[in-house]
Order: structure tokens, then sequence, then C-alpha cells
């Protein structure tokens, strides 16, 4: 079952604003999975409003999308995430303390990048591919996918916790893989996280993608390069750090150095080690979900 709570309730409010997105819901738990060009078609819609319609109904977090092959090319194939959902409204909404906040890709603060690397904008490229010196370019701010073989990429997560508050939990949701020279999607990467300094785990990503071009990936994007990541979740709180709920170290956020009005550091590292590795971040306009770094904070 899917659960809802306070924080998710305007984007669930908006996918469901829509005769059209309810319909394609009710279609979707008949039948399992439709392609985007059946939607539309059930629904007398045009291709360009169903892709609308999809998105919105992606980005409450309602169908997933996956490229499948068929008889006539590659089609876009949505199903329901859940068939089941249900509302948390425990907490008052006047009593919930958070925010959220997204990160562009290419906003990092640090970094540190060995080739293979390089980064792009929807609009284009950003520097020579596989020189470590793109990455200090002005432009690297509308970056909406980046990759490096070796090295680090860090940001800053903004402290909005007020005075006298005290950090409860953390997730960060990113569309990330490996790197691989073209692609492999047997290429593990260790890539250990940090933040405020403090490694809190590492995870092990399975490979560099490209079977199949990402769904968000623009036309001039060649199909031979990386091609979309896994959307994964880091979360900190009080039982340790987890990924996708998988626990991956002790930490927890009362061990983070969290100080009042400082931004937060956080930093994703590889390290070269012959066989395989990397790391290929996906944000906006790039990869399968055309999201920007995601996090969360909750504080009391």
């Amino acid at each position: 079952m899917q659960e809802f709570g306070f924080t998710d309730l305007l984007a669930l409010g908006r996918a469901l604003d829509s005769a059209a997105r309810v319909e394609a819901l009710r279609l979707l738990s008949q039948e399992g999975s439709l392609s985007a060009g059946e939607l539309a078609q059930k629904l007398g819609l045009t291709p360009g409003a169903m892709t609308g319609h999809i998105r919105r109904l992606q980005e409450a977090g309602l169908v997933d999308v996956e490229n499948a092959n068929g008889t006539h090319g590659v089609r876009r194939m949505v199903r329901l995430r859940q068939k089941r959902l249900a509302l948390n409204l425990e907490a008052a909404p006047e009593a919930e303390r958070s925010y959220a906040v997204e990160l562009p890709v290419g906003a990092y603060a640090a970094h540190r990048a060995l080739p293979t690397c390089g980064l792009a904008a929807p609009e284009g490229w950003i520097g020579q591919v596989d020189d470590p010196r793109a990455f200090d370019d002005p432009r690297h701010f509308s970056a909406g996918v980046l990759w490096l073989l070796e090295g680090y990429v860090e940001y800053r997560i903004p402290n909005r916790i007020p005075r006298g508050g005290r950090l409860k939990s953390l997730s960060i949701v990113q569309e990330i893989a490996s790197e691989a020279p073209g692609t492999c999607g047997d290429w593990p990467s260790r890539i250990a996280f940090s933040l405020g300094g403090v490694e809190v785990g590492s995870w092990v990503s399975p490979g560099d993608y490209g079977d199949r071009r990402g769904l968000w990936n623009p036309p001039w994007w060649n199909d031979g390069l990386n091609q979309y990541g896994l959307r994964k979740t880091l979360r900190v709180d009080a039982a340790g750090a987890f990924m996708d709920g998988e626990r991956i170290g002790s930490v927890t956020a009362a061990d983070l150095p969290l100080r009042g009005g400082e931004a937060l550091a956080y930093r994703m590292q590889v390290a070269a080690d012959g066989h395989g590795g990397g790391l290929t971040l996906f944000g906006r306009g790039f990869g399968n979900y055309g999201r920007d770094i995601a996090v969360s904070v909750e504080y009391e």
C-alpha cells in the first residue's frame, strides 16, 4: 500500500484534478499496463496532451513509466505504482515541521572529476567531454546530467531549521548510476555518501545503463551515451542510514554536525578500482525521471 502524507497532498491533488487523469488511473487498474499511445487512443487525446497527463501522474508518484521494445519500435509503458493508496493524516498540518528543496544536478559547490567525465544541459554540451576543466565552466549550474569515473561532487543543503530545533530525518532522492566508458549494464560502482563531512554509508550501483533511451533525454542526446539511472532514496533518521529502506550505516540524524544557519554539505564520492566504478547523476531534462535532487528535512 502506498501512503501519502501532508507533504504529498499538493502533488496528489494536482494529479487528480483532471477527469482524464482519473480515467487513465481506472484504465491502468483494469489493464495492468498500457502504452502512452494506447492511453491517448482510449481517452481520445493527442499524444502531446497524454504526455502531459502522464508526467503529472508520475510527479505525484502514482504511476511508473518505462521503455519497452515493441513490433513498431520502443513504446513508453505506463503502470500503476500501487493499486492501494492511503492518506496518513495523523499529524495536523500546523504541527508538521518539515521543508523540501530541489538541488539542480549542476549546482554543486565543490568537485573533483577525473575522466571519463563530462556534463551537459538540455540545450547542449558544457565544455569538452573528458576534460575536467568543464566542471569549472560557469555554465555548470545549468547542467542536467554529469558523470565522472573517479572523484566527487558536493552540494549544499539549505538549513532552515529554527534556532533550538533538532534534525529528525533527512531524505535525498536522486537518479543515479555508475560510469563506464560507453555504457555497461554490469558495471558495479561503490558510491560513498557523506553529510557534513561524516560518511553515512555506501551503496553499490549495478551499472551504467544504455540499453534503451531515457524518457527525458533531449533529441540531440546520442543513443550510445548514458541513458538513465536508478531512482534511489537515501535517508538518515534516528535508526541510522538507509538506501531504499535497506540499512547502509549506523550514523543517525543526531550524529550529523548541523549548526544553526549553516548549510549541510552533501557529498557523493567514488574511487576507480579498475573493475567498474564511476558516478552518473541525472537531473532535470535527462534520464527516466527528469527530476533534480530532491531533499526533504524533518525537525523537532
